[in-house]
């Protein structure tokens, strides 16, 4: 596939030098905004059935959720290359390389409004966490960190230009040109950073409602906090009821029988373990010894993914697997799972709504950390992008 994307845009791309380097000196620069237009539909389509096809293959991969960002980053610019195909009046050189220059700038304003709602709809969630749950721990704040985080970044990218504008003389070729640079460079950041976030708020969904076949042989169930009296917390049960529903469903479809693997280790501030804490409960449901499997080691996900792995392979070696863990936590789990091999597929149980959003919230992070270097990889080179643009603008005198 990355071959024949490569030969399509070698294609484009000469075709396109030979289309222009007539309509140039003819001054056609409409047919060159056509042009424009086409090529970006072409990529959105291509880009969508590339990851059409990765999905097929898995849809838990930190790869997919980048191609997310990539495809509604260029369907926001063909619409509004769209836009500027039915209203632009004039079409010059100018108005070209301000459009290409201007595309990040373009898409966080007319990502704005969903932007800002998001971000209240988050900082009104936490709010709600704060007073129904009395938690008062740093990371219970993170809805309110990111949906200030959004108003401001999405304002600031907004209005930066304005405001440098204002304050610099712009008749001095070298001072307007580090205004371009400093409002592309700031929209370049926040455009990719919202990329990510709507892909991964898109991917989560999609495993969340996710429904595995009624085949299964083993259900890993993914432990979380115990309470001080070794009992199971909420959202706890929530996964082993939601793992026990699974297997009644498989069950009345005439399934193998299922194995559960409650999977998690005892915390500083727990009593017991919280598989033993699982264990216990799938056990009051009346599921039989001999079909729990405990692993009691792990201290976060990808250690449940690995230990869990480890004990399903020691009772049998080709098996079909399936996770039970919340909703928003589907997708990372899988792509972790994914990353040591364990081909397993995931179930998600429903929070409550204002803890729901918190905890995306988290999971949003964890990814970002998860391919940090990778993300400022991609930053890097998109500014750089930027202050080559810039410098050519400058030499060709658009600037």
């Amino acid at each position: 596939m990355k071959k024949r994307l490569a030969v399509l845009i070698s294609v484009m791309m000469v075709g396109c030098m030979a289309i222009n380097s007539l309509l140039f000196h003819t001054g056609h620069w409409r047919l060159i905004e056509v042009e424009k237009m086409v090529i970006l539909v072409v990529a959105f389509f291509y880009a969508g059935q590339y990851a059409y096809r990765q999905a097929q293959e898995t849809m838990y991969s930190y790869k997919l959720m980048t191609n997310v960002g990539l495809i509604i980053f260029i369907g926001n610019t063909a619409v509004a290359q769209a836009w500027r195909l039915t209203t632009l009046t004039r079409f010059g050189m100018v108005e070209f390389y301000e459009s290409i220059l201007d595309s990040f700038a373009t898409f966080v304003y007319m990502m704005q409004p969903l932007v800002i709602a998001l971000a209240l709809m988050l900082i009104a969630s936490n709010i709600a966490l704060i007073r129904h749950e009395n938690m008062r721990v740093w990371r219970n704040y993170l809805s309110i960190g990111l949906g200030v985080a959004l108003l401001v970044g999405s304002g600031v990218a907004t209005n930066i230009y304005h405001y440098l504008a204002g304050v610099v003389d712009t008749t001095d070729t070298s001072m307007a040109a580090m205004i371009y640079v400093a409002e592309a460079s700031v929209c370049v950041v926040v455009a990719y950073l919202e990329c990510m976030l709507w892909a991964a708020i898109i991917c989560t969904l999609k495993a969340e409602r996710y429904r595995p076949t009624l085949n299964q042989d083993y259900m890993i169930i993914l432990g979380c906090k115990v309470e001080r009296d070794g009992q199971p917390s909420a959202s706890l049960r929530r996964r082993v009821q939601r793992a026990l529903e699974f297997g009644s469903e498989q069950k009345e479809a005439a399934g193998p029988a299922l194995t559960y693997v409650p999977s998690g280790g005892r915390g500083t501030d727990e009593t017991v373990s919280e598989a033993a804490a699982m264990k216990k409960m799938l056990r009051q449901n009346g599921v039989a010894t001999a079909k729990i499997l405990l692993e009691d080691q792990s201290t976060n996900t990808r250690e449940n993914m690995r230990f869990s792995k480890r004990v399903i392979e020691n009772n049998q070696r080709e098996s079909r697997v399936a996770f039970a863990t919340s909703g928003y936590h589907v997708w990372r789990s899988g792509v972790l799972a994914h990353e040591i091999g364990l081909r397993a597929v995931g179930i998600g149980c429903r929070d409550k709504w204002y803890y729901y959003n918190n905890a995306l919230v988290r999971e949003f992070v964890a990814n970002l950390y998860a391919r940090r270097w990778e993300h400022v990889f991609h930053i890097t080179w998109l500014l750089v992008g930027v202050a080559a643009l810039v410098a050519v603008g400058c030499e060709i005198g658009v600037i």
